[in-house]
């Protein structure tokens, strides 16, 4: 991509968060071109998994497959099949580690009992995640956890 000065500046302007690879020719440069930037990508920054936020219903949820697991339990809220759901529901682990789960659903059953299950979104799973998971199950036994 050939951008001037000018055109990169612009570019910077409407976009605060592209970071420029490269290096400016020097003017006297025969491919400068007059001062025309040779070689340089813009590249917006990523997040570290690479997942895409995403917003649903006014909320903008850390991946696309989360927002879409958001969308699904708002139908199952409608639907009947569900009571309610929260998000990002703080769990505190052993050794003060606090696991935030992605949706927590409860649903109550016709003796008036609450069913409450715990769901992750996961692209996929790092270490740290298995080690959460051994220890969420290891201290909340009496919960489900869904990873999808």
């Amino acid at each position: 991509m050939r951008l001037s000065k000018e055109e990169l500046d612009d570019v910077l302007k409407k976009n605060p968060d592209v970071t420029v690879y490269g290096a400016m020719l020097p003017p006297e440069h025969p491919l400068a071109g007059g001062g025309v930037m040779l070689g340089y990508v813009l590249n917006k920054p990523h997040s570290k998994y690479r997942a895409i936020k995403t917003e649903h219903n006014g909320i903008v949820y850390h991946s696309k497959k989360e927002a879409n697991k958001a969308a699904e339990l708002d139908l199952l809220v409608k639907a009947g099949e569900i009571s309610f759901y929260l998000r990002q529901v703080p769990f505190t682990l052993p050794g003060n580690i606090v696991y935030r789960a992605d949706f927590v659903t409860f649903d109550k059953d016709a003796l008036g009992m609450w069913w409450v299950n715990v769901i992750e979104v996961k692209g996929f799973s790092t270490p740290e995640w298995k080690m959460k998971l051994k220890l969420f199950k290891a201290t909340y036994p009496e919960l489900t956890i869904e990873v999808c």
